[in-house]
């Protein structure tokens, strides 16, 4: 019986050293338990850390959020439970360096009857390490924020 293997079309296999592909994992969340009125444009405060996982981070010294210290790719999240004295809509974004960032924008109608949570997330790739990250009220009128929550997680390199 004749052998028809074709041994010049072997696969090759390439295997990734590790120093190549140096990820490493972390996360952060910070914390806010206390109401708070959040004015057109203001940052919300988060006054507690309850975990950082990681050297990616550092939380901001005046508490309106988080420094991401380490380039790569990043899931962030913020929830919170909003109420107003007045109906209305309030909108609230991430912010990158101060400023807001439009497509993690979020709109959302409460009424003063009771509170609502509020959340938006976005992916971003930080390129330049001391990426400030924070929420702002890019809405019209002024709103309470209770149980605000920011959670960063590093999710890979780039």
């Amino acid at each position: 019986m004749a052998c028809f293997c074709r041994r010049s079309q072997r696969r090759t296999t390439t295997v990734r050293n590790l120093d190549q592909n140096n990820f490493i994992p972390s996360a952060v969340e910070v914390f806010n338990s206390a109401t708070q009125t959040v004015d057109p444009n203001e940052e919300i405060l988060f006054l507690q850390t309850n975990y950082n996982t990681g050297v990616s981070f550092s939380v901001r010294n005046d508490n309106l959020g988080v420094d991401i210290v380490a380039a790569g790719v990043y899931k962030i999240t913020f929830t919170g439970v909003a109420s107003t004295a007045i109906d209305g809509n309030i909108s609230l974004a991430l912010t990158l360096n101060g400023v807001p960032f439009p497509q993690s924008e979020v709109t959302q109608y409460v009424t003063s009857v009771g509170p609502q949570i509020v959340s938006t997330t976005m992916i971003f790739k930080v390129v330049s390490p001391n990426a400030d990250i924070g929420v702002i009220n890019t809405g019209d009128i002024s709103f309470d924020i209770t149980n605000a929550k920011l959670e960063i997680v590093r999710t890979g390199n780039f």
